[in-house]
Parts: structure tokens; sequence; C-alpha cells
């Protein structure tokens, strides 16, 4: 099994609904959740097909639609207290290391719109089912 990476999902928590940016969105992203998780809201994206890619891209393609928000959204986007561009690879033992960098403009961007950055690392899944051990 090989060490990879998977996607880029975004999560957003707040006290208020989110739904405005699901809208705002629009077709860009996929909608993963938007409602009430913990006694509060979250939404959750992540960006599929044409646009699937290393997690620059698809960081810097979130923060540019991000940056195009109008002035309701953006607020919106301000309040909440937390927004996380979540990096998710999948580990394996292939090949013997794995490095994925994010360039410093994309660094850049994340901060630029108060958001931060988390990195999921989820276990090797067996090939056949039957060989999973609870």
């Amino acid at each position: 099994m090989n060490i990879d990476f998977i996607n880029v999902d975004l999560e957003i928590e707040g006290h208020d609904s989110f739904e405005p940016l699901v809208n705002a969105f629009g077709d860009n992203v996929v909608n993963l959740y938007c409602g009430e998780a913990h006694s509060h809201q979250l939404a959750t994206f992540e960006i599929e097909g044409a646009l699937v890619g290393d997690p620059d891209s698809l960081i810097s393609y979130f923060c540019m639609l991000i940056e195009a928000f109008d002035k309701k959204e953006k607020a919106l986007w301000n309040k909440a207290f937390r927004k996380v561009f979540n990096i998710g690879y999948g580990s394996g033992l292939e090949p013997r290391s794995y490095e994925s960098n994010l360039r410093a403009e994309t660094i850049a961007q994340v901060a630029k719109i108060g958001a931060s950055i988390q990195i999921t690392i989820y276990p090797p899944y067996p090939k056949n089912q039957n060989d999973l051990q609870v």
C-alpha cells in the first residue's frame, strides 16, 4: 500500500448558519455537510472532478473563491471561530519516505483569509475487508 495525498477539505465552524457560504460556493465545490454539530454550526467542503490535484492548487482555489465573497459572505466567514484546510493523506508502506510541501504563496493566502492548515493521516485499508481486525 502506498502513501498518497487524498484531498483537501475545508471545515468551517461558528454560531451562524453557513448556508450563505454554501450558496456562494455554488457548483465550484462539493458541500459535504452544513448544519448543527456539537451545539454550533459546521460546514465542510471539498473539490472534486477536474480540479483534483495537489494541496497547493486545491487550497489556492478555495482561497480564490473565498476572496471573491461579497461583503455579507465575508462577514460570515470572518465570524466563524474555526476555518481549517484539512489536508488528508493515506498512509502505507511505500515509498520509504513521502514528502509534501506547501508553497509560501499558499501559506500566505491561508493566513490572509484567517484560516489554518491541518494534516490528517488515514490508516491503510486492507484490500480485502475481511482482513479488518476489530
